[in-house]
């Protein structure tokens, strides 16, 4: 992640607003759904996915460093000794 130089507050009710520029460029609308993830150093706020990042399924998803993965694309990725 590089940073972009905008720096926001949490609010008494605990939200931040990311603010209209940032969203324009990320395609974020008023319903787009987000996810936020944690490292324990951070937070990183994405777009929220629910089927596998390369194929798109929803059976059988997992979580694999921050992404979603179905069980079919890990064995796939495995059998072709993808380290």
């Amino acid at each position: 992640m590089k940073p972009l130089g905008i720096s926001v507050t949490i609010d008494s009710f605990g939200r931040i607003t990311i603010p209209k520029s940032l969203r324009l460029t990320m395609g974020y609308e008023p319903t787009t759904p987000l996810e936020m993830l944690s490292d324990g150093k951070g937070l990183r706020i994405q777009k929220r996915s629910v089927g596998c990042m390369f194929c798109g399924s929803d059976i059988k998803v997992v979580a694999w460093h921050g992404d979603k993965v179905c069980r079919a694309c890990a064995s796939d990725i495995l059998a072709k000794g993808v380290k």
